[in-house]
This record gives structure tokens, sequence and C-alpha cells, in this order.
């Protein structure tokens, strides 16, 4: 083990997001046992660990802390003195100077994206400037470049769909394109939750392997534009996006519109797909609705569909529900504090992150149903309730 190397790449880990960056305290760490794996072995082991630490020290890099301030006994903490020194000895840039590589590049293709009229790509690179010198790793020129060549490929082009040899063509790489977009999709998420992009921009503009499907079930008649029909009489069907893009329509079978339930998790879908506890069609949203699931949840509401939507009693849930609310008009439907009460003792215990979650519902997220009262409860008593969790059946019996 080199123990000077592993020492500095500790602190390299954590110097990024620490408040020294921003001219806070200085970053100190402690428990170097588990951050550097074998440091405290042997006997060995430690003298190398303590001799690299001293030497550390001795050229400025470091400041250490010893238990009963005895310089050689126990060592209680490390803490970062120059953060020149470790990058140059790391042989890395400083994060500052990556960061503003990576604004600067990300101006300049905004401002080449603004030139042939892509407003979103140049909303997600101004999204990408700002956020560069609070980013712990921000994309760098060269991630930037490939994230723009493919960002200028025309939304509509038929190779999209074809991921391998659009990264063929673009990279001479054909898994290139995925490293990409296993880069910047997490970016355009973050980017869409503080309404700097929509909500689908990834999902147009990130060719995806993955094939979007959505399942959906009950008794209905799928009408294709060719004038094909499916009646699929109580059964449940998974359609890739290629086929629901090509239906024109749904009908019932009594020429009333449909009533549609939209539910989140598989389970639960099986379920009403076995029991319909009145609902014609039922469909999988899976979560955030996928290409697939958006193209259908569309055909619903053009078909004059009432739909409605039940999912998680949780921060993320509600969100989806608001999602899909805007998609297609579905209202939710066993989504309120009564039915999370009724089922408290089976409630999870959320992480803090998970409840500060509940601040990014918009006004109009919390006008739905009786979200308001909902979100309140969820923040009170920092509990989610999963859908599954959910007794349908004691709900229909009760109400």
């Amino acid at each position: 083990m080199n123990a000077e190397r592993s020492i500095l790449e500790a602190f390299a880990a954590r110097y990024p997001a620490s408040a020294m960056r921003s001219g806070g305290r200085s970053l100190r760490l402690r428990g170097w046992d588990a951050l550097v794996p074998g440091a405290v072995e042997s006997a060995e082991a430690l003298e190398s660990f303590l001799s690299a630490m001293e030497r550390l020290e001795r050229e400025g890099t470091l400041r250490l802390g010893w238990k009963r301030r005895r310089e050689g006994s126990e060592l209680e903490w490390a803490e970062l003195a120059d953060p020149e020194r470790l990058y140059a000895a790391l042989g890395l840039p400083h994060p500052d100077r990556t960061a503003e590589a990576s604004a600067t590049r990300s101006r300049e293709l905004a401002a080449e994206a603004r030139l042939r009229l892509d407003a979103e790509a140049t909303a997600f690179f101004e999204a990408l400037a700002s956020i560069a010198d609070s980013a712990v790793a921000p994309p760098t020129p060269g991630e930037l470049d490939e994230l723009a060549a493919l960002l200028a490929v025309p939304v509509d082009e038929p190779l999209r769909a074809a991921p391998r040899s659009l990264s063929t063509r673009l990279y001479a790489d054909s898994k290139r394109l995925e490293r990409v977009v296993e880069r910047f999709a997490p970016l355009a998420a973050s980017a869409a939750r503080n309404g700097r992009v929509g909500t689908d921009f990834a999902e147009r503009r990130f060719p995806d392997r993955a094939w979007p499907e959505v399942s959906m079930g009950g008794r209905l008649t799928l009408v294709f534009a060719d004038g094909a029909r499916w009646a699929l009489e109580g059964r449940a069907l998974t359609l890739p996006l290629s086929t629901v893009a090509s239906l024109s329509g749904i009908e019932g079978a009594s020429g009333r519109p449909l009533r549609g339930l939209s539910v989140e998790n598989k389970e639960t879908f099986r379920a009403f797909i076995a029991e319909p506890r009145g609902f014609d069609l039922v469909i999988l949203s899976g979560g955030h609705p996928n290409r697939a699931a958006r193209a259908f949840y569309a055909l619903c509401a053009g078909s004059g569909t009432e739909l409605q939507h039940s999912g998680d009693l949780d921060p993320d849930g509600l969100a989806i529900a608001a999602e899909i609310h805007a998609l297609c008009g579905a209202l939710p439907w066993a989504m309120d504090r009564e039915v999370f009460d009724r089922h408290f003792g089976q409630a999870r215990v959320l992480d803090d992150s998970l409840v500060r979650r509940l601040s990014r519902l918009g006004e109009d997220a919390l006008a739905l149903g009786e979200f308001r009262a909902l979100a309140a409860r969820i923040a009170e008593t920092g509990r989610g309730l999963e859908q599954e969790a959910i007794d349908y059946a004691r709900l229909a019996q009760s109400g």
C-alpha cells in the first residue's frame, strides 16, 4: 500500500464538496483506520502510515492533531492545510480550475446551440455552467463536446432509434454513447427538477437502449392507425414504444368512456388486472413514466378515458402523480391522509433527504386532490407508505 497516496486521495475525494473549498473551516478527517483500510493492520503498516502523515505535515500539505497533544502518540485527526499542494502531489488539476474550464466550455456550447435555435440545448448548457463551481465532479470540456455532438443530432432523425449505430457515427465507438448518456442523464434530471429544462428533456434527447415499454390491461380494444383492432378482454399486454405510436385510439365495450386507473407498482398492477374493482383499464406507470407510458397516457387523454392514478404515499409518489396528471389529467385516487393514517403501521421511515423532496412539489401538485394535507402528514411523521401496503379491497368495502 502506498500510504502517502492513499492519504492524499482521501482528502481529494472530500475536498470538492467541503466547506473549506468555499472559504469555510479546514477539511479535517478522523477515523483513518476506516478511511485507509490496512493503515493500522500491523505495526509495520502503522509506522509507514504515520511516517507518511508526518512527512506531509513537514511539506505543509497537512496539519496533524495528536491525542494528549503529544506528537508521535495516537493520531487524532489530520487537516488539509494546502489544497494546491494536495492536487499537485496527485498530478491532478485543482477543482476550481476544473470548474472554471467546465463553466467556460458550457457557456461556449450554449452560445452555439442558441445560434442553431435549439432552446433546449441552450438551457441545458447554461444549467451546466451554473452548477460547475458547486459540482463535486463537473463535466470536463471533452465530455461537454461529446454531449454537444449528441444534442446536435435532430430529435426526429431515424438513426437515434439505433443508439450503437449513432454512437459509432458520432464517436467511432459503438458503446461511447451509453457512457455519455450515463454521465449526463442525472444532470439533466437535476436540471428538470430545478425547472431549467423540461421533465422529458432526457427522454427525448438521450437515446435509450432500454427499449421503453408500457404495460396495460383490462376490457378494452386497442385501435391501430391501419384499422387493425386488438380486443384485450381482461388480459394484460406489454407494448414497446413503436407499437404505442401506431395506435390511433382505445375503445370500451359499451361505447361509454373508459374508466381507467394508473398505478405505480407492478404488484398492484397485477392485482387490479385480476380484480379490476370497476376499472375498465389499468396502466402501469412503473414509477416516473417512460416514453412508451407517456405516449399511452396521451392516447388515453385523446380517447376520452376518465383516468385516475394511485401510487406510493411518499414524496416521490406525489411527484409521479403530479407528472401523470400533467400528461393526461389523471386525478389522484386513494392518495390522501385518511388512507395514509389507516395504513400507518405499514409506513416506513424516510431519510431526511427524501422528506426534503416535498419542498420541490409545486403549487399545482399540492392542489391536486388532498395532496397538501397528505404532504403535511408525511413531513410531520417522516414516514412514507408504499403502494403495495395499501389494502384496496378494504378501502372498497369501507368506501
